[in-house]
């Protein structure tokens, strides 16, 4: 099956955090061409939440000169920072500070995809037509476009599932199959790349 790289994605903290703790940021870069990580999750959220998980994803992106992650500030720019702050403004009555600046973002940026794993706030995003994708939807994404065998890709899976507070009941298996039946009832199949 034929692949080609989303053009972009958002991330949140959670899912980069997830990730690094078990040294699989590099999986990101077989799905997105860029990841744009908002100064403020950079610079606020990781740092509070783990800061030594943050130290990995900036070495991560020093130590790669190809590598996908795109650290913005949207302070640069300014009809960026206002574009972005009014999405960020409107999405702030409905989710946490993170998530509505990974929504400025991909709004300012024209951005579908945000990948994140705080699933509480999932269903306001995906209300302003955000595609969100968590790690639950990235590892089976990896195995259907045969960009990684299941077998690599499972113990990820298993080796984040051990280090969430509220880990997963589902197998690989059965996370394989229920993120590719999300994806196509919330009918972002076609732009993800998979048919009907």
């Amino acid at each position: 099956m034929n692949f080609t790289k989303y053009t972009a994605s958002v991330s949140d903290t959670d899912l980069l955090i997830h990730l690094a703790k078990v040294d699989r940021l590099d999986v990101l870069e077989l799905l997105f061409a860029e990841v744009v990580v908002p100064k403020y999750i950079k610079d606020n959220e990781l740092l509070k939440k783990d800061k030594d998980q943050r130290l990995k994803v900036v070495q991560y992106n020093r130590l790669n000169s190809s590598s996908i992650f795109n650290f913005k500030d949207k302070e640069e720019n300014l009809a960026f920072k206002n574009l972005a702050n009014k999405e960020f403004r409107h999405m702030l009555k409905y989710v946490d500070k993170g998530e509505a600046e990974c929504c400025g973002y991909a709004k300012a940026l024209k951005i579908d995809i945000i990948i994140s794993d705080n699933i509480n706030d999932y269903p306001d995003m995906e209300d302003r037509g955000y595609i969100l994708l968590g790690h639950r939807e990235i590892l089976p994404l990896l195995v259907y476009f045969n960009l990684m065998n299941k077998e690599d890709v499972e113990p990820i899976y298993d080796s984040i599932n051990l280090e969430l507070s509220h880990p997963s009941k589902f197998s690989f298996d059965e996370a394989y199959d229920r993120a590719i039946e999300r994806i196509r009832n919330k009918g972002w199949n076609q732009k993800l790349g998979i048919p009907d």
